[in-house]
């Protein structure tokens, strides 16, 4: 409650509860995993336009990478960042089913404007970090997923996604048990530095084991704190990637290779300027889930194996 001085000795006080339509919101919300699992789908890029909005607080919303249609709901923090003009959403719906393409360049165009007009800071640190590691994913494996899949001869197929709410490479290999020369190849493509075993250049490596079994690999990162250094960021997470693809399959290592030196690496963060200053912006909270600085991983895990040793993974 605010007490609110006007004209009077006495205090006016206001209580009570405001509620207003989503619709034609620009929002960065949690894309739906869909069947790609923690990682998503790799075009969605968790930030849309509210096409139509629900009593309930979701609705229908219109991601702005993937030009896909998602239903969205108020489980998590939902952060305003801006309005569109009703016949700006017409416009859209007229396209959905016709033209899905034209659909894609528009809402690619809007987002690029609005991560330029917001700015970075911490509320839309997870949209550039997504688009970058979306970029990595396209040059290096492109499908339909958000992560990098790698074929590791005689163990299966190791995946590699971004926790980018929380700044972390997550590696997920689907094996029980250890393999010796995986963990070596993620000490060699983010190798340590200083004295201790487990920071590396870009934060610390840990190991996990899931419930199920399947052994994790965590990679915590620093947070970014611009555009630039979030582009300096995802170019060594990149570097880190193809350092392992080079060990497990080097044929398709010199494949993309030779694609990148051709075509050039996407790099769609140049698109936004530097040093745009963070705005501040209403987030709209959940009562069931609140945002923190660095979420736990999802998936109930167990600890393993303090460090021993350089190099070593715990």
């Amino acid at each position: 409650m605010t007490p609110v001085h006007h004209g009077s000795s006495e205090d006016l006080v206001l209580t009570g509860a405001c509620e207003i339509s989503l619709e034609r919101a620009i929002l960065r919300y949690r894309p739906p995993t869909r069947v790609h699992g923690a990682e998503g789908q790799g075009e969605d890029l968790g930030l849309g336009v509210v096409l139509a909005a629900s009593a309930g607080g979701g609705g229908r919303i219109l991601d702005l990478g993937s030009g896909r249609v998602n239903s969205f709901s108020p489980d998590g923090p939902v952060v305003l960042l801006g309005w569109v003009l009703a016949s700006a959403v017409e416009r859209i719906k007229a396209n959905l089913e016709g033209n899905p393409q034209a659909i894609r360049r528009m809402g690619f165009a809007m987002a690029m404007k609005v991560l330029d007009r917001t700015g970075f800071g911490a509320l839309t640190r997870p949209l550039f970090l997504r688009l970058g590691f979306r970029d990595v994913v396209q040059d290096v494996d492109p499908h339909e997923g958000a992560s990098v899949r790698i074929q590791v001869t005689g163990q299966g197929v190791v995946t590699l996604h971004m926790d980018v709410d929380s700044a972390a490479v997550v590696v997920r290999a689907p094996w029980p048990h250890r393999y010796p020369a995986l963990e070596e190849a993620l000490a060699s493509a983010f190798p340590s530095e200083g004295d201790s075993p487990v920071e590396t250049e870009l934060g610390s490596l840990s190991r996990s084991v899931e419930i199920s079994g399947r052994q994790t690999y965590r990679l915590d990162l620093p947070f970014p704190e611009s555009v630039r250094e979030s582009r300096l960021l995802l170019r060594r997470i990149r570097a880190g990637i193809m350092g392992l693809v080079a060990v497990f399959e080097p044929e398709r290592h010199a494949a993309i290779a030779e694609r990148v030196e051709v075509f050039g690496a996407r790099d769609s963060l140049r698109q936004v300027r530097e040093g745009g200053g963070a705005r501040r912006f209403p987030v709209l909270p959940s009562t069931r889930l609140r945002g923190s600085a660095r979420p736990a991983a999802a998936g109930p895990t167990r600890m393993l194996d303090a460090p021993s040793g350089p190099n070593r993974i715990h």
